[in-house]
């Protein structure tokens, strides 16, 4: 196993298309990380709420597909994935959250982004376990001496 760089505890990954992290996700817990998915916004919703799972990090897709909770999103075309976005800012402030999307890369996107205070980074996908890793270094070095983050 080598050694990861980045933080310490388990990532979630929530996208409805995993298989495009097949390679990312073996290559991560080849280097020590634990990873979950979440291949719905109400899976992801059950996982995140549950503190036992103590998520350090949460890499998020953006255009996810609506579920019963989500009508009104679904009529209204909006991104299911930016909902959650916010669900996760009221029940896990400090959990940072990197919007992996091919959204990500659209700069009206980013500014929307920016106004949530988990957003920490952003990967355009495509992107490879280089990229993921790189990312979560990235937010380690950014939160050493901030732990409240952590907890």
């Amino acid at each position: 196993m080598e050694e990861k760089d980045g933080i310490d505890g388990p990532v979630l990954i929530i996208d409805d298309q995993l298989e495009f992290y097949h390679t990312c996700i073996k290559d991560l817990k080849r280097r020590g990380y634990e990873v979950t998915c979440a291949c719905s916004v109400e899976e992801a919703r059950e996982l995140i709420l549950d503190r036992e799972l103590n998520f350090r990090a949460v890499l998020l897709d953006l255009m996810m597909p609506s579920g019963p909770y989500d009508k009104e999103a679904s009529q209204s075309g909006r991104r299911t994935g930016i909902l959650l976005l916010g669900e996760i800012v009221v029940s896990r402030p400090r959990l940072p959250v990197i919007i992996a999307s091919v959204m990500a890369g659209e700069p009206n996107i980013r500014q929307e982004l920016l106004g949530y205070s988990s957003v920490k980074e952003f990967l355009v996908k495509p992107f490879g376990p280089k990229e993921i890793i790189d990312t979560l270094g990235k937010i380690k070095v950014e939160a050493k001496g901030e732990r409240s983050w952590l907890e």
